[in-house]
């Protein structure tokens, strides 16, 4: 996957067409490369807005900026422990026409100095987790939008990534555009979203309100992805289950299992990794009733993720087998 290039459904349309037809991405991230106690994880998370929406949830963000914070810049650093603010946010930001994706990234697993060894990986990644949206647009253009701020060593190198990646046709025009945070609240909303992550994530920073601020984010979500997958994630000892020695155990199993079905020719195994895969990563990052997940989503996050011919019943045949 690493080596092709980005496909993109073409649309017979004039190149000339306004911008306000295009799909806008608009990036930012929470988390440094490097690991630290107090920042475990590095999150990028990419904010699809429609053309035709853009002008509309730009206006709202702008009037929610102004009934919240007194028409300062919406900052997650800013929101910071004032939960209660934060919550208002992620609430009043529910109506508006937007999903996202994200890349999670585990830096305590990779080591001190993993995240610059392992950045072009975490670029890839955050490409195949945007190809399936990409691959089923069909409109006249693509506008991805960074925060000219955010941290150059992801930013620039996933920039350079992209452009190697997107290839502009007839009927079809890319452009990388750099804004300041300052003066884009679709950028300010993309380091909500990121940001909200991680306040959802990071062990220094989860709370009682963890939950809530997930349950409005994962209504906006479109795809997340860990990094690494959580089969090459080093066990530990859980102390929120009742016998974290049987749990280490269990996840040991399920990470052979994992691998085992991954190498197998046979498709069925290959959907049977894939829902394995996505149910340990469940039960290792998420809490409360998102350590679960729906057969329906299950089937949305597997094709999501390349599984394209993904079924509700070959995710409960998956199952079944795996119970088996």
């Amino acid at each position: 996957m690493s080596g092709e290039s980005l496909r993109i459904a073409p649309a017979v349309a004039d190149v000339s067409a306004s911008v306000s037809d295009w799909l806008h991405l608009f990036v930012d991230e929470s988390g440094t490369f490097d690991y630290q106690p107090d920042s475990r994880y590095f999150i990028a998370a990419a904010v699809l807005v429609p053309g035709a929406s853009l002008a509309e949830t730009s206006a709202e963000l702008d009037r929610i900026a102004g009934a919240l914070g007194g028409g300062a810049e919406i900052k997650s650093s800013r929101i910071g422990r004032r939960h209660e603010l934060r919550l208002k946010y992620l609430t009043a930001v529910q109506p508006l026409d937007f999903s996202y994706a994200c890349l999670i990234v585990d830096k305590k697993t990779i080591g001190p100095a993993g995240g610059l060894k392992y950045k072009s990986s975490f670029q890839k990644y955050f490409k195949n987790l945007l190809q399936r949206t990409l691959e089923n647009y069909a409109g006249p253009g693509l506008r991805v939008v960074f925060d000219e701020y955010g941290s150059r060593d992801f930013m620039v190198g996933f920039e350079e990534y992209m452009r190697r990646r997107v290839q502009p046709s007839l009927w079809f025009e890319y452009s990388v555009q750099h804004e300041s945070s300052g003066k884009s609240r679709l950028i300010q909303l993309a380091d909500l979203v990121a940001g909200s992550l991680a306040y959802c994530f990071e062990p220094t920073k989860r709370s009682d309100h963890s939950a809530a601020f997930r349950s409005m984010l994962e209504s906006k979500e479109f795809s997340a992805v860990a990094w690494p997958p959580s089969s090459r994630i080093p066990v530990e000892l859980s102390a929120h289950h009742s016998d974290p020695q049987l749990w280490k155990a269990g996840v040991i199993r399920a990470r052979r299992l994992i691998s085992q079905l991954a190498r197998s020719q046979t498709p069925d195994d290959h959907v049977a990794s894939a829902c394995l895969e996505q149910l340990l990563m469940r039960r290792t990052m998420e809490t409360g009733s998102r350590e679960s997940i729906h057969g329906e989503r299950l089937v949305q996050v597997l094709q999501d993720t390349g599984h394209s011919g993904v079924s509700l019943q070959s995710v409960r045949d998956a199952v079944a087998t795996l119970r088996d």
